[in-house]
Protein backbone atom coordinates (compact mmCIF):
# COMPACT_ATOMS: atom_id res chain seq x y z
CA UNK A 1 0.00 0.00 0.00
CA UNK A 2 2.82 2.48 0.74
CA UNK A 3 4.75 1.90 -2.95
CA UNK A 4 1.16 2.87 -4.55
CA UNK A 5 0.69 5.73 -2.76
CA UNK A 6 3.80 7.21 -3.02
CA UNK A 7 2.68 7.55 -7.15
CA UNK A 8 -0.53 9.29 -6.05
CA UNK A 9 -0.62 12.15 -8.26
CA UNK A 10 -2.31 15.49 -8.29
CA UNK A 11 -5.77 15.80 -9.13
CA UNK A 12 -7.15 15.91 -12.89
CA UNK A 13 -7.95 19.05 -14.01
CA UNK A 14 -10.56 18.74 -17.25
CA UNK A 15 -11.75 22.13 -16.47
CA UNK A 16 -7.78 23.48 -16.62
CA UNK A 17 -8.31 25.73 -19.17
CA UNK A 18 -10.76 27.41 -16.93
CA UNK A 19 -8.39 26.97 -13.71
CA UNK A 20 -5.02 27.93 -14.60
CA UNK A 21 -4.50 29.33 -10.59
CA UNK A 22 -4.73 26.01 -9.38
CA UNK A 23 -1.87 25.20 -10.77
CA UNK A 24 0.19 27.95 -11.85
CA UNK A 25 0.66 30.83 -9.08
CA UNK A 26 1.87 33.16 -12.12
CA UNK A 27 -1.47 33.30 -13.37
CA UNK A 28 -2.86 35.37 -10.67
CA UNK A 29 -4.36 38.62 -11.86
CA UNK A 30 -4.03 37.69 -15.55
CA UNK A 31 -7.19 38.31 -16.58
CA UNK A 32 -7.02 42.51 -15.27
CA UNK A 33 -10.49 41.46 -13.51
CA UNK A 34 -12.09 39.57 -10.45
CA UNK A 35 -12.58 36.42 -11.65
CA UNK A 36 -13.97 33.71 -9.46
CA UNK A 37 -14.45 30.04 -10.02
CA UNK A 38 -16.36 27.20 -8.56
CA UNK A 39 -15.86 23.85 -10.92
CA UNK A 40 -16.85 20.06 -10.38
CA UNK A 41 -15.66 17.19 -11.93
CA UNK A 42 -17.16 13.56 -11.68
CA UNK A 43 -15.27 10.48 -13.18
CA UNK A 44 -16.67 7.15 -14.01
CA UNK A 45 -20.45 8.62 -12.66
CA UNK A 46 -22.92 5.80 -11.09
CA UNK A 47 -19.00 4.04 -9.49
CA UNK A 48 -18.65 3.79 -6.21
CA UNK A 49 -15.73 5.52 -5.09
CA UNK A 50 -15.59 7.23 -8.69
CA UNK A 51 -12.73 10.38 -8.58
CA UNK A 52 -14.20 13.64 -7.93
CA UNK A 53 -12.52 17.15 -7.49
CA UNK A 54 -14.12 20.45 -6.68
CA UNK A 55 -12.14 23.53 -7.15
CA UNK A 56 -13.23 27.16 -5.72
CA UNK A 57 -10.55 29.92 -6.61
CA UNK A 58 -10.25 33.85 -7.27
CA UNK A 59 -7.67 36.00 -8.17
CA UNK A 60 -7.37 39.52 -9.03
CA UNK A 61 -5.09 42.63 -9.73
CA UNK A 62 -4.29 44.99 -6.72
CA UNK A 63 -6.43 48.32 -8.29
CA UNK A 64 -2.92 50.61 -7.13
CA UNK A 65 -0.47 48.10 -8.17
CA UNK A 66 -1.17 47.48 -11.90
CA UNK A 67 1.14 44.79 -12.09
CA UNK A 68 0.65 42.60 -8.90
CA UNK A 69 -2.06 39.84 -9.16
CA UNK A 70 -3.15 38.00 -5.83
CA UNK A 71 -5.42 34.98 -5.76
CA UNK A 72 -6.56 31.90 -3.60
CA UNK A 73 -7.32 28.80 -4.41
CA UNK A 74 -9.12 25.84 -2.37
CA UNK A 75 -9.00 22.17 -4.21
CA UNK A 76 -10.79 18.95 -3.09
CA UNK A 77 -10.14 15.75 -4.17
CA UNK A 78 -12.07 12.27 -3.40
CA UNK A 79 -11.00 8.96 -4.44
CA UNK A 80 -12.69 5.95 -2.84
CA UNK A 81 -11.50 6.33 0.79
CA UNK A 82 -8.61 9.04 0.24
CA UNK A 83 -9.51 12.28 -0.11
CA UNK A 84 -6.77 15.47 -0.34
CA UNK A 85 -7.99 19.19 0.77
CA UNK A 86 -5.16 22.03 -0.21
CA UNK A 87 -5.55 25.68 0.34
CA UNK A 88 -3.12 27.93 -1.16
CA UNK A 89 -2.36 31.76 -1.71
CA UNK A 90 -1.12 32.71 -5.00
CA UNK A 91 1.32 35.83 -5.63
CA UNK A 92 1.89 37.44 -9.17
CA UNK A 93 4.45 39.98 -10.56
CA UNK A 94 3.77 40.75 -14.62
CA UNK A 95 6.49 42.94 -16.42
CA UNK A 96 5.44 44.33 -20.23
CA UNK A 97 7.68 43.15 -22.44
CA UNK A 98 6.69 45.87 -25.39
CA UNK A 99 5.45 49.27 -24.80
CA UNK A 100 1.63 48.19 -26.17
CA UNK A 101 1.37 45.38 -23.65
CA UNK A 102 1.25 42.83 -25.85
CA UNK A 103 3.53 40.95 -24.57
CA UNK A 104 3.70 40.12 -21.16
CA UNK A 105 5.94 37.82 -18.46
CA UNK A 106 4.46 36.96 -15.24
CA UNK A 107 6.32 35.73 -12.62
CA UNK A 108 4.28 33.92 -9.55
CA UNK A 109 4.71 31.99 -5.98
CA UNK A 110 2.43 30.47 -3.88
CA UNK A 111 2.47 29.14 -0.04
CA UNK A 112 -0.19 26.90 1.55
CA UNK A 113 -0.45 23.57 3.22
CA UNK A 114 -2.04 19.93 2.21
CA UNK A 115 -4.54 17.67 4.30
CA UNK A 116 -4.83 13.85 3.48
CA UNK A 117 -7.81 12.09 5.13
CA UNK A 118 -9.07 8.55 5.23
CA UNK A 119 -12.69 7.76 5.11
CA UNK A 120 -14.05 7.04 8.36
CA UNK A 121 -15.76 3.87 7.50
CA UNK A 122 -12.18 2.68 6.70
CA UNK A 123 -10.63 3.46 9.62
CA UNK A 124 -13.08 2.16 11.56
CA UNK A 125 -13.35 -1.36 9.63
CA UNK A 126 -11.60 -3.85 12.28
CA UNK A 127 -9.90 -5.48 8.76
CA UNK A 128 -8.34 -2.22 8.10
CA UNK A 129 -7.16 -1.95 11.73
CA UNK A 130 -4.75 -4.84 11.28
CA UNK A 131 -2.97 -2.89 8.35
CA UNK A 132 -0.04 -1.53 10.31
CA UNK A 133 0.58 1.47 7.58
CA UNK A 134 -2.85 2.92 8.61
CA UNK A 135 -0.54 3.77 12.62
CA UNK A 136 1.92 5.69 9.98
CA UNK A 137 -0.52 8.25 8.03
CA UNK A 138 -0.39 11.61 9.14
CA UNK A 139 -3.54 13.38 8.64
CA UNK A 140 -2.06 16.67 9.95
CA UNK A 141 -2.20 19.59 7.58
CA UNK A 142 1.51 19.89 5.61
CA UNK A 143 2.92 23.48 4.43
CA UNK A 144 4.19 23.34 1.14
CA UNK A 145 5.00 26.19 -1.76
CA UNK A 146 5.37 26.52 -5.45
CA UNK A 147 6.65 28.78 -8.47
CA UNK A 148 5.52 29.32 -11.81
CA UNK A 149 5.64 31.37 -15.10
CA UNK A 150 3.14 32.61 -17.72
CA UNK A 151 3.61 34.54 -20.77
CA UNK A 152 1.19 35.96 -22.76
CA UNK A 153 1.25 37.39 -26.18
CA UNK A 154 -2.07 39.11 -28.33
CA UNK A 155 -3.79 35.78 -29.03
CA UNK A 156 -1.89 32.94 -27.26
CA UNK A 157 -0.23 32.19 -23.98
CA UNK A 158 2.25 29.54 -22.41
CA UNK A 159 2.95 28.55 -18.75
CA UNK A 160 5.06 26.44 -16.83
CA UNK A 161 4.78 25.91 -12.69
CA UNK A 162 5.90 23.30 -10.04
CA UNK A 163 3.10 24.10 -7.55
CA UNK A 164 4.46 21.91 -4.40
CA UNK A 165 7.84 22.08 -4.41
CA UNK A 166 8.31 20.36 -1.37
CA UNK A 167 7.35 16.61 -0.01
CA UNK A 168 8.30 14.60 3.35
CA UNK A 169 8.83 11.78 5.39
CA UNK A 170 9.14 10.98 8.40
CA UNK A 171 12.02 8.64 9.65
CA UNK A 172 10.95 7.33 12.85
CA UNK A 173 7.07 6.28 11.32
CA UNK A 174 8.33 5.54 7.73
CA UNK A 175 5.16 7.94 6.28
CA UNK A 176 5.85 9.63 2.74
CA UNK A 177 4.26 12.75 2.02
CA UNK A 178 1.13 12.27 -0.58
CA UNK A 179 2.28 15.31 -2.77
CA UNK A 180 4.45 14.46 -5.12
CA UNK A 181 6.53 17.11 -7.10
CA UNK A 182 5.01 17.83 -10.72
CA UNK A 183 5.84 20.06 -13.42
CA UNK A 184 2.98 21.10 -15.54
CA UNK A 185 3.69 22.94 -19.16
CA UNK A 186 0.12 24.42 -20.50
CA UNK A 187 -0.67 26.89 -23.41
CA UNK A 188 -3.09 27.58 -25.75
CA UNK A 189 -4.46 30.43 -28.39
CA UNK A 190 -7.46 32.58 -29.49
CA UNK A 191 -7.78 32.32 -33.20
CA UNK A 192 -10.25 34.09 -35.16
CA UNK A 193 -11.76 31.76 -38.39
CA UNK A 194 -12.02 33.62 -41.32
CA UNK A 195 -14.92 35.83 -42.79
CA UNK A 196 -16.50 34.35 -39.31
CA UNK A 197 -17.26 35.17 -36.03
CA UNK A 198 -16.77 32.41 -34.49
CA UNK A 199 -13.58 31.68 -32.41
CA UNK A 200 -11.10 28.75 -32.63
CA UNK A 201 -9.53 28.19 -29.20
CA UNK A 202 -7.14 25.39 -28.75
CA UNK A 203 -5.13 24.18 -25.75
CA UNK A 204 -2.61 21.86 -23.87
CA UNK A 205 -2.02 20.71 -20.28
CA UNK A 206 1.23 18.82 -20.17
CA UNK A 207 1.87 17.18 -16.29
CA UNK A 208 4.98 15.19 -15.18
CA UNK A 209 4.92 13.54 -11.57
CA UNK A 210 7.95 11.82 -9.91
CA UNK A 211 7.31 8.55 -10.12
CA UNK A 212 3.99 8.45 -12.24
CA UNK A 213 3.99 8.42 -15.99
CA UNK A 214 3.74 11.75 -18.24
CA UNK A 215 0.24 12.89 -18.89
CA UNK A 216 -0.71 14.90 -21.64
CA UNK A 217 -4.90 17.00 -22.45
CA UNK A 218 -5.58 18.35 -25.51
CA UNK A 219 -8.77 20.16 -25.41
CA UNK A 220 -10.14 22.73 -28.68
CA UNK A 221 -13.21 25.15 -27.70
CA UNK A 222 -15.01 26.98 -30.74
Amino acid sequence: LVEEAGAQQDPQFTQYMYNSIAYNPAYAGSRQAMVINLLHRSQWVGIEGAPTTQTLSAHTLIPKLKNVGVGLSVVRDELGFESTTEAFANFSYTIDLDDDQKYRLAFGVRGGATKYDLNNELLNDPDAGQDDFLNTVNFSWLPNAGVGLYFRGESFYLGASLPKIFTFEDNNTGFTSFDRSSVFINGGALLDIRNSNVKFKPSFLIKYTDGAPLSADVSALF
